[in-house]
């Protein structure tokens, strides 16, 4: 379960609003709304709860994100279990306290762990990774779909929950290929307080176990 959390990551989605999706050119421009609005963007952190559903069954977590532009994303989840998860942009690391262990491996920048630090940042490219929809908008929110365009990203479809007044990321709920689901909610953002490089890479540490895993 460890190495199918490593490409939990992730999220989006909504609230069923009225319906049917809407012409392409309003994805167009939701997503020039969404690059000028971060245009300034340097460092993001929020709140985030999690819940993972497998088999009908529930797991909730918490803790805090954190997103560095261009390519640094860490998560420190605080409940039910302490546990790092970090990239640099090039590797990511699991670290597992209790266990002394951290999981290393390469980036793969497609993989739906991707998302969030993609969709965060304004870097989100919704016409040649993803085939994307307006599924609902209301005065609140727009609630987006994302299916991949090619095989081996590790999720079958994503929703994004935006914010229509700041153009922030609200909530996100990805579908992996075995129907499992994983929903974030972010919550209390902050922008640009100045995030440190160290940040987002992890330190050798005594006795803490080092497992090294290919991409996912």
């Amino acid at each position: 379960m460890r190495r199918g959390m490593w490409v939990i990551l992730l999220l989006a989605a909504a609230v069923a609003l009225s319906a049917g999706a809407v012409r392409a050119d309003e994805v167009d421009e939701l997503a020039k709304k969404i690059q000028a609005k971060h245009a300034d963007l340097k460092d993001y952190q929020a709140e985030f709860i999690q819940e993972t559903t497998v088999r009908g069954r529930t797991r909730s977590a918490s803790g805090t994100l954190s997103i560095k532009v261009p390519g640094m994303m860490r998560w420190d989840y605080a409940e039910p279990t302490p546990k790092v998860l970090m990239t640099d942009g090039k590797k990511s690391w699991m670290y597992l306290p209790e266990d002394k262990q951290v999981y290393i491996q390469p980036v793969d920048e497609s993989a739906s762990a991707a998302i969030p630090l993609k969709m965060v940042t304004g870097k989100i490219d919704f016409h040649n990774e993803y085939r994307a929809e307006i599924a609902a908008k209301t005065d609140q929110s727009y609630s987006v779909k994302l299916m991949p365009l090619r095989d081996g990203v590790g999720f079958r479809d994503a929703l994004l929950t935006i914010d229509s007044k700041d153009l922030r990321l609200k909530r996100f709920e990805i579908t992996d290929l075995y129907g499992q689901t994983t929903a974030v909610i972010l919550k209390n953002p902050k922008i640009n307080t100045g995030i440190a490089d160290a940040q987002f890479r992890y330190e050798t540490q005594e006795g803490v176990e080092v497992i090294e895993s290919p991409v996912m």
